[in-house]
């Protein structure tokens, strides 16, 4: 059986032809116009002495410091809305400090009322003895079956 598999694939094989894609060849970029650009200038050696043809000096760059110190002498708002937020955060200042006034005076308040009226503690004589209570004897013998048990169980 496998003999005759492997014979029925190698006449399939043998049947398919190779096919390939005809190469196609390009003919390369096209030129259609020139733009001309002008020649880079050249750099003409001086004749003249060094010292001339140094650069000037530059001023240091300002770091980050010289900024940030900048920055902070000026006032970032304007004077008039400076003084608005102080106002205000004094006013919630005066605010709090009226409201923690207020509530000191309600807790003595309380306090007063609650020493005010402190109940007595009962007096107990040390000299007298201590009765002890014992329970009562249960009314109805405890049943001993399970029947029993469940008809307590019910009517309590």
């Amino acid at each position: 059986m496998k003999t005759i598999n492997r014979q029925a694939a190698m006449l399939r094989i043998k049947k398919i032809e190779l096919i390939k894609a005809p190469k196609i060849e390009l003919s390369g970029l096209k030129v259609l116009g020139k733009i001309e650009l002008p020649e880079p200038k050249k750099k003409e050696l001086s004749t003249e002495s060094p010292e001339a043809t140094e650069q000037p000096e530059r001023k240091p760059r300002r770091d980050f410091n010289q900024r940030r110190e900048r920055n902070q002498s000026r006032p970032a708002k304007n004077p008039i809305a400076a003084e608005r937020e102080r106002q205000a955060r004094e006013e919630e200042n005066k605010r709090k400090e009226r409201a923690a006034q207020e509530k000191e005076k309600k807790t003595l308040r309380y306090m007063k009322k609650i020493n005010a009226v402190q109940p007595t503690k009962a007096a107990r004589n040390l000299h007298e003895r201590e009765e002890t209570v014992q329970a009562a004897p249960p009314l109805r013998p405890e049943p001993k079956s399970a029947w029993g048990k469940f008809l307590r169980w019910l009517n309590t």
